[in-house]
């Protein structure tokens, strides 16, 4: 079994990294008539170290549409303090 996962996994290789998750190893296992549950397919997975390594952009949490600080910051007029490491000196009601 080891064996037929690991040649799954290399023949989802693109530009050099794994792409293929469990739920496709484990499609390409059933179609070679091996049926095991997704608990086992990923638990061998981890042993054999092929996990995924080429993500989407849109799904994996960077956000690519920061552009730094935008337009100008305004001068500190009022002399407030911005890094005080005291959060809420005073709380009035």
């Amino acid at each position: 079994m080891k064996v037929e996962i690991l040649k799954i996994a290399e023949s989802g290789r693109y530009r050099g990294r794994l792409t293929y998750g469990y739920r496709r190893v484990q499609e390409e296992l059933i179609k070679l008539d091996i049926h095991l549950s997704d608990a086992v397919v990923r638990r061998l997975m981890d042993e054999l170290n092929v996990q995924v390594s080429f993500y989407n952009r849109h799904r994996n949490g960077r956000c690519s549409s920061y552009k730094g600080t935008v337009g100008k910051v305004a001068r500190n007029v009022l002399h407030q303090h911005f890094n005080d490491s005291l959060t809420y000196p005073f709380n009035l009601t």
